[in-house]
């Protein structure tokens, strides 16, 4: 037999070449399996980091845009005072007011340039600290990310009719909504948020609930998608959208710069389209204050009674007691509910946005509008109230505003005692005593067919008799005389007060220019009235806020019919009442005589109103405090109907009970019973329902309208 033995070698160099090569596959593979894991680790933490970065650059905005929403309305009224533009101290500049400084502004109130505040960071005690957030950004300024979206300017485009490449852009142009019209400088508006009473609706505006020719100032339009319930979302309200268009640009390589100073160019780029809109909105609803409005009971804690509301209420704060039944109540604060109150149909009891409770409705209702809703739930919404208190109702001591921005002075804009066409001015006053307050000359002021500016001057023995002429015979002519003030002692109480009879006003200004004054317009235009008492004049003082019982009153009469103009014995036929309402402002206490405004007219043109609607002038009066009758007994046996809207001038801070009524009795006394009240408050639904002066408040949001 044969036996071949191999040699040993040649067995272990055959297994060697055998393990290397698997070896060398096994190795392959794994080194594959771990480049595809980092790899897929690497695109991981990528992602990760665009998210973050992402959410990052959405924390930021909102900071910023929050911040724009609180700056924004303070700089529009800045640029609507005097010297806005400038003055020779250096005190003043247009500067401050402008876009560049109200985005900077929003930038360091939000502290938008990193993700976590150095304050913080320094509290921490630890040093060397090395931030890995790559979206933080050294320096942030607003030529940074703030953007037009089209058209000239370099932070905002103006959202009027002179802006014609941003309402025109195929991007954004659907997007926007009606653009105003504004006879004033296009550049100042361009540079800074301006409001102003010359921006209005065109006529050629469609998508407006009322007639833009009609009603250019304010008109019906829909209410934006926020959860702040002054109206249902998307239904037709009463205001004037003031808006501007910008972008912000986040992640922009070529200007940002990270924490570490170099380009941030791999930082992915997010820009987006933001509309900035200041809607004017006067006051509208059934009830309304900017203080704590106490709705459903009197102050004393009783229900109210024999009253009816449809619509919705609005205070800085608001309590509910009673039985209260309405559409809605929407506060800037908080709202307490008491009592049994239901809104829109549905019972509320308070704790009704305690978290948990707030998202369930949402769900059961499919909507996150509801009948009792906060600013705080609306996110980035602001709710300002403007000129409360005295500074609405006190005419002495203000002024035009000189050298602003704005073709509109804030004074002549906000406050209402400004506003009024026609004024009555008590200039001397009596020092006689017991007669201290009385007028011994007047200056009436009103407005010309023209537009401007005329006075006369009255005084007792040559051209006005002013001491209780209630029967208004004109002792030289045997005349009824048409002057439509006159001083008197009341009867019941014998307070001082200057009369004014509303029914004498067309027949005095359609005469005034057969006695050598200057003609005037009709009430279309001398539509509103300031009483007010210069302290500059002889004898005369300010009054108290609220008047005192021994300080001169007012007393509005003869005021049922507003519509019919009496020609008296002047053959003035053909004259026009008050169609398109009429107001009264005054810082003296007001006693209401006689019934007003209880006839009806005509539905003006274009306002929206359905046909068959019950239609009055619209009629408001503002005051100190207002008094029911002249005295205890002035009311006794009967009833005081209120039909239209309470608006009160309280301050933030105190409480307001619209119900709580009075008679003309001297101070602490005269409260009207209960049941001598008949309420039947409702929301103005046309701007033909405005009266000439009116509350307004400001609504300021921010809306996005697109990504890119």
């Amino acid at each position: 037999m044969r036996i071949q033995v191999r040699p040993a070698f040649f067995k272990q160099h055959s297994r060697g070449y055998a393990a290397l090569a698997m070896v060398a596959v096994l190795g392959v593979s794994a080194l594959l399996s771990l480049m595809y894991v980092f790899r897929g680790a690497v695109r991981s933490h990528e992602s990760q980091v665009r998210n973050q970065l992402k959410v990052d650059y959405r924390q930021k905005e909102d900071a910023i845009l929050r911040a724009l929403v609180a700056i924004t309305p303070n700089k529009a009224i800045g640029a609507m005072k005097s010297n806005s533009v400038g003055d020779a101290s250096g005190i003043n500049g247009s500067s401050q007011y402008g876009w560049e400084e109200i985005f900077a502004r929003a930038i360091a109130d939000a502290n938008a340039g990193t993700a976590l505040n150095s304050a913080v960071v320094t509290s921490f005690g630890i040093s060397g600290i090395i931030n890995a957030n790559t979206g933080d950004i050294s320096g942030l300024v607003p030529s940074d990310f703030v953007n037009v979206i089209a058209g000239g300017g370099t932070f905002v485009g103006p959202g009027t009719t002179a802006n014609t490449a941003l309402l025109t852009d195929s991007d954004v142009g659907s997007k926007l909504p009606q653009a105003l019209a504004y006879t004033g400088s296009y550049t100042t508006d361009q540079g800074f948020p301006i409001i102003s009473k010359d921006k209005i609706y065109p006529s050629t505006t469609t998508g407006l609930g009322a007639s833009a020719t009609n009603y250019p100032l304010y008109n019906l339009i829909p209410y934006p998608n926020i959860r702040f319930g002054y109206a249902a979302q998307g239904q037709n309200f009463i205001a004037k959208r003031n808006w501007w268009a910008f972008s912000l640009t986040f992640g922009r390589g070529v200007n940002l710069t990270n924490n570490t100073g170099t380009s941030s160019s791999a930082v992915p780029t997010v820009t987006k389209d933001y509309i900035l809109s200041i809607y004017e909105v006067p006051a509208q609803l059934a009830l309304s204050a900017g203080a704590k409005l106490q709705l459903g009971t009197y102050a004393n804690g009783g229900a109210w009674q024999n009253t009816t509301i449809t619509g919705r209420a609005f205070g800085s704060e608001v309590v509910t007691g009673g039985n209260l039944n309405m559409e809605g109540i929407t506060a800037r604060r908080k709202i307490n509910i008491g009592g049994t109150t239901s809104l829109g149909g549905v019972s509320i009891a308070d704790g009704f946005d305690a978290l948990g409770v707030r998202e369930t409705r949402w769900k059961t209702a499919g909507s996150d509008f509801y009948g009792a809703s906060t600013a705080g739930e609306s996110g980035k919404v602001a709710i300002l109230p403007l000129s409360q208190g005295a500074q609405f109702i006190r005419r002495a001591g203000t002024a035009p505003s000189t050298n602003a921005l704005s073709s509109t002075g804030w004074d002549d804009y906000a406050m209402g005692a400004r506003q009024c066409a026609m004024q009555i001015e008590i200039s001397k006053a009596s020092a006689v005593v017991g007669e201290e307050h009385r007028p011994i000359e007047v200056i009436f002021h009103y407005k010309t067919p023209a537009g401007g500016d005329a006075s006369v001057t009255f005084v007792p023995g040559a051209n006005w008799e002013n001491y209780n002429r209630d029967f208004w015979v004109d002792t030289a002519t045997g005349a009824t005389s048409i002057i439509p003030f006159y001083w008197e002692n009341l009867t019941l109480n014998g307070n001082p007060s200057l009369s004014v009879k509303l029914d004498r006003f067309p027949a005095f200004l359609a005469n005034l220019v057969t006695t050598g004054a200057t003609a005037a317009a009709d009430l279309r235009t001398n539509h509103s009235l300031s009483i007010w008492s210069n302290p500059a004049g002889n004898g005369v003082s300010l009054p108290s806020i609220p008047s005192r019982a021994i300080e001169l009153g007012v007393v509005i009469r003869d005021g049922e019919d507003l519509v019919t103009a009496n020609p008296f014995n002047t053959g003035l036929v053909g004259l026009r009442g008050f169609e398109r309402g009429f107001s009264v402002v005054t810082d003296h206490r007001v006693y209401l005589v006689g019934n007003l405004n209880q006839t009806t007219g005509p539905i003006p043109n274009g306002s929206g109103i359905p046909a068959g609607t019950p239609y009055y002038p619209p009629l408001s009066i503002f005051a100190s405090d207002k008094r029911f009758g002249t005295g205890a007994g002035s009311i006794t046996g009967g009833n005081i109907r209120l039909d239209g809207q309470l608006t009160s001038l309280a301050d933030d801070g105190s409480t307001v009970n619209p119900l709580d009524l009075r008679t003309g009795t001297a101070d602490g006394a005269g409260a009207v019973s209960g049941n001598q009240i008949n309420a039947n408050l409702a929301q103005i639904v046309s701007p033909a329902q405005l009266p000439p002066v009116n509350k307004m408040t400001w609504m300021v949001v921010v809306e996005e309208i697109g990504e890119n």
